[in-house]
């Protein structure tokens, strides 16, 4: 996929995280292009939908992939997934959105689907082997530190969307916040 076509699908993205219920012709505006632009790529909402998804889907699977959750040492992990995952904000934030407002429409609890289910364990299993290493707190269960790390890094992308902080200050900004309850003493 060219820059071109990934810079395109970043600015969907961010215009249906933004506006999710946006038709074809809104979708374009929001996204700063011309409804044959948007035509040329896709011909309908779902298509749109459709290529962001899979190209989000990548990206957020690379970004786990690359971080070393499995084997670096926690703190250098961390900051790799929180680095990567800051670097597709814009898929990142789509997924999250697409993915809870498609379940919810169709009265399903988008924690317990298997995409979710998949991430939330990795990212589970990365803390609790940060805990049995002494660098996170032991006292919090593992499980709320992936999840309170997953709305924190959420929350931090939609700050910056409405302008509240800058890109540049993203990283530090998770790190100092997250860390800062998470590490634990002696680390």
């Amino acid at each position: 996929m060219s820059k071109d076509d990934i810079q395109l699908l970043s600015a969907l993205a961010l215009a249906l995280t933004r506006y999710p219920r946006s038709t074809l012709q809104q979708l374009a505006t929001h996204a700063g292009i011309s409804k044959a632009t948007l035509y040329r790529m896709a011909r309908t909402r779902e298509e749109v939908v459709e290529r962001i998804v899979a190209h989000a889907s990548g990206a957020l699977a690379d970004a786990f992939d690359n971080a070393g959750l499995e084997d670096q040492p926690p703190l250098q992990a961390l900051h790799k997934l929180t680095t990567a995952l800051l670097d597709i904000r814009q898929f990142f934030s789509f997924l999250l959105m697409n993915h809870w407002l498609t379940h919810m429409d169709r009265g399903q609890d988008p924690h317990e689907t298997e995409e979710c289910q998949h991430y939330i364990r990795r990212v589970h299993a990365f803390f609790q082997r940060g805990q049995e290493e002494g660098v996170f707190r032991a006292d919090v269960p593992s499980l709320w530190l992936a999840r309170s790390y997953d709305f924190l890094l959420f929350s931090m992308m939609e700050s910056e969307q409405r302008g509240d902080i800058e890109p540049d200050a993203m990283v530090g900004l998770v790190e100092q916040l997250f860390l800062g309850g998470a590490l634990a003493k002696q680390a």
